[in-house]
């Protein structure tokens, strides 16, 4: 549209390539590209992703989930999550 200047949100979700494709992002904010608006990252509390439990009755089906653990998608974890902001955050006040 007229007057609005083109930019993108980059999903940087792709597992174990996260923190790289984040090191990418930051190094073009860095550099001075304004063409970046946001930035996706898969994040839980715990890195991977592990199957949902059994749809039954027991009452210890869900026992053997790891804590923290995404049962949707494979995300980073906190430390990585926590890493990835501080690295975007400082190439957005360079």
């Amino acid at each position: 549209a007229a007057g609005l200047r083109a930019s993108a949100v980059v999903d940087c979700s792709a597992g174990a390539d996260a923190p790289a494709a984040v090191g990418r992002v930051a190094e073009l904010i860095t550099g001075g590209s304004t063409a970046v608006s946001g930035v996706l990252l898969k994040s839980f509390l715990a890195e991977g992703q592990q199957p949902p439990p059994p749809q039954d009755e027991r009452p210890d089906a869900a026992k053997a989930l790891k804590h923290g653990v995404s049962i949707a998608d494979a995300c980073v974890g906190w430390e990585a999550t926590h890493a990835a902001l501080e690295q975007l955050a400082a190439a957005v006040k360079a």
